[in-house]
């Protein structure tokens, strides 16, 4: 008895979110029946967002058209050019206030990003490794690069980035790329659209070396059928920031497409 009620506990904590709908829907049903059509049109507009977020796919979609607007195995189907200059790594892999709580590097969910770079540069020897990000992403990277064993004298570093326009403008004004190298833009799939429109805007010839995909890049029937849980509400967040942030630059003139690709 004691553990189908903890179990029951367990389950309305987890999905506390869809039980917030279900009342608030349950709410808006009683003041239909009470014919107060102001109440009742309040309580359906608040639900709207939630209802979107929680229960349609329409994030993970959105997410999805980020992910394939520069396809992977399309665009490096042999892999990366065999004489490719240097890769261009965005910071964005660390929690950083846990990170220094504990004295030691904790990743959030775009970690591949970090190990990807490693892997590219292990199978590219000859090629150069620009860490982009702020003074504290640039010290626990320098950390984990040592880890990993990649030698120092692969790697540049600049510490003078907050986002990715500053990514942008500050590693090319370090580079000063030539216009025979060959450099690649590594970061997670859903950011690479913003982040090439920012590095073009820049005035970069980059290629597109996207990492850390959410998604299977398929649409699917199917996804209406899985229950609403909190993996939904992160899709929207993330894809609602990234396209905002492809309309905030278009706009501001930092990125020269609204929609960029390949």
């Amino acid at each position: 008895m004691v553990n189908t009620l903890l179990k029951i506990c367990w389950h309305a904590l987890i999905n506390l979110d869809c039980i917030l709908i279900v009342v608030l829907l349950g709410l808006a049903a009683r003041a239909a029946r009470r014919k107060s059509s102001l109440r009742s049109r309040t309580v359906v507009l608040c639900l709207l967002p939630l209802v979107v977020t929680q229960w349609t796919p329409t994030g993970r979609w959105l997410l999805t058209c980020l992910e394939q607007r520069f396809p992977h195995q399309a665009a490096f189907p042999g892999g990366l050019p065999e004489d490719l200059t240097g890769l261009v790594l965005l910071g964005g892999s660390f929690v950083l206030a846990d990170s220094e709580e504990r004295g030691e590097t904790v990743h959030n969910y775009a970690a591949s990003r970090l190990f990807e770079s490693i892997a590219v540069a292990r199978r590219y020897p000859k090629s150069r490794i620009v860490f982009t990000g702020n003074p504290r992403e640039v010290r626990l990277a320098a950390r984990v690069f040592e880890e990993q064993g990649v030698a120092p004298a692969r790697i540049t570093y600049e510490s003078n980035s907050f986002n990715t326009r500053d990514n942008a403008r500050n590693t090319f004004e370090l580079v000063r790329p030539q216009a025979d190298e060959k450099w690649a833009l590594l970061t997670s799939a859903l950011h690479m659209p913003r982040a090439m429109g920012l590095f073009r805007g820049a005035g970069w010839r980059i290629l597109p070396y996207p990492v850390n995909y959410l998604t299977s890049g398929r649409f699917s029937a199917l996804d209406w059928l899985s229950a609403p849980h909190a993996t939904r509400a992160h899709a929207w967040r993330a894809a609602a920031h990234e396209l905002a942030g492809l309309l905030h630059h278009f706009v501001k003139g930092d990125s020269p497409d609204l929609w960029p690709g390949p």
